[in-house]
């Protein structure tokens, strides 16, 4: 099949607001975790020493009832021979047996320990404010504006602080328990697109292969397509660092002003996109065409993954209300035209499996189509295959009653892709496991 997007003709789903549905499931997921464990507080960085075993510390509220808490980072190419990509720690902290207050700062290199210092304050007032001094020099913005944080050049750049532990797609999702409604609104052949491309197997090669171990629950799309517009003008830099290289009489200053935009590009790149857990790593500027590629295949991978998860947390969401499948064909927004089995389209698509996956993908119809192989005589079975066989083309809903009604939903389902046995029939419902004392019936449609 085909699965074609922005067509004007035929019938559309109506659409749906992905991410804000993706948010309502983390946000119940989180609701829950606070119940249970309470909202906590700001964590003191881990290099502070109390002052004694018995003090009692935390981290101190400034005038606004806000945590004095902060995290910056800072990355500069611009100097090639010892470029910056760098961290600044920063929290007023209170110590409660004494009443006294001290300003803590921890600043190095991103994946490193760094270097720490603890000054000590009379007052909250005289902390707060030395904390926003210092504040203002590294950011160029007053901490009482943060919250329309502007970017400054060559100023540290302020991360928001989630002081509540992150859910991650992974721990939110519950897709084993889902309670799945008949899928009605959806069409045959998307579904079974839809099986294919969520083929477990599949999905762990992509994550594999964009060195993810989870699905991605807190990448937000705005810092991806902005590092994409970024690249998009480093590499109009690149070809014109590249021509002027190739000039009778390139111009030396003009070389250098484009190796400059570069490398500040390039900076605001690794900000927007740290690079992995934070490693400690050499970095340089993003200055030839295959590292651009890299990067956009990677940003790339990385967007694709999140959607998916945000797909899943809103047909979770949804759960009461629809099925996942229905969720999913209205939240992409696609129609899905089968191909012909003569089309040039499909056989194309066929050479292309088979060159890197032989015979892995075949035509059963049509010109130059491989014949089904012969089923073996029935009689020869034993007894117990005998009954029809049936292959489940998407995931199939259990129920314990064959006019699968809600109430009769038995909280399974049987995957895409396998084979059942027909040991029952009512009004074009499957009965798929044999009639045993203690046994509930399963009924599939």
């Amino acid at each position: 099949a085909v699965v074609q997007q922005g067509v004007a003709a035929g019938p559309w789903p109506e659409s749906v607001d992905v991410q804000a549905e993706a948010a309502k499931a983390l946000a119940i997921v989180e609701s829950k975790r606070q119940k249970v464990e309470g909202k906590p507080e700001p964590p003191l960085d881990q290099s502070f020493q109390k002052p004694s075993p018995t003090s009692r510390v935390k981290v101190a509220n400034g005038k606004d009832g806000l945590p004095l808490d902060l995290v910056m980072t800072k990355v500069d190419l611009s100097r090639p021979f010892c470029p910056q990509n760098v961290f600044y720690r920063m929290q007023v902290i209170h110590e409660s047996n004494q009443d006294h207050f001290f300003l803590f700062t921890r600043w190095g290199p991103i994946g490193a320990f760094g270097q720490f210092q603890r000054t000590p304050f009379e007052s909250l007032e005289k902390a707060e404010a030395e904390f926003c001094k210092i504040f203002k020099s590294k950011a160029g913005n007053d901490w009482a504006n943060r919250a329309h944080f502007e970017r400054k050049p060559n100023k540290y750049l302020m991360h928001e602080i989630k002081y509540e532990p992150t859910t991650a797609a992974k721990d939110a999702l519950a897709t084993s328990k889902w309670r799945r409604l008949p899928t009605k609104e959806a069409p045959l052949d998307f579904r079974r697109v839809l099986n294919v491309g969520s083929c477990q197997q599949l999905l762990a090669h992509v994550l594999r292969g964009a060195k993810l171990s989870q699905p991605l629950g807190s990448l937000k799309s705005q810092p991806l397509e902005e590092a994409k517009e970024l690249l998009g003008r480093i590499r109009k830099l690149i070809r014109e660092k590249d021509d002027e290289v190739r000039k009778p009489e390139p111009s030396g200053k003009r070389f250098q002003e484009l190796l400059d935009e570069i490398a500040e590009l390039s900076s605001r790149v690794y900000e927007l996109v740290p690079t992995s857990g934070y490693n400690q790593v050499q970095v340089g500027p993003i200055n030839d065409i295959n590292k651009v590629r890299q990067w956009y295949q990677s940003l790339q991978q990385a967007d694709d993954v999140t959607c998916a998860a945000q797909l899943l947390l809103g047909a979770q969401a949804n759960l009461s209300r629809q099925s996942p499948t229905d969720f999913i064909y209205r939240g992409l927004g696609v129609r899905v035209t089968p191909l012909g089995s003569g089309s040039e389209e499909l056989h194309l698509i066929q050479r292309f499996i088979n060159r890197s996956a032989p015979r892995e993908c075949m035509l059963f119809d049509g010109e130059g189509a491989i014949p089904l192989a012969e089923t073996k005589d029935v009689e020869r079975l034993p007894l117990a295959e005998r009954v029809p066989r049936w292959q489940v083309l998407q995931d199939a809903v259990c129920y314990h009653s064959p006019e699968c009604t809600r109430e009769s939903h038995a909280g399974k389902i049987v995957v895409a892709g396998c084979l059942v046995r027909e040991f029952g029939e009512q009004g074009g419902v499957l009965r798929i496991n044999e009639d045993a004392k203690g046994v509930q019936p399963l009924w599939v449609r």
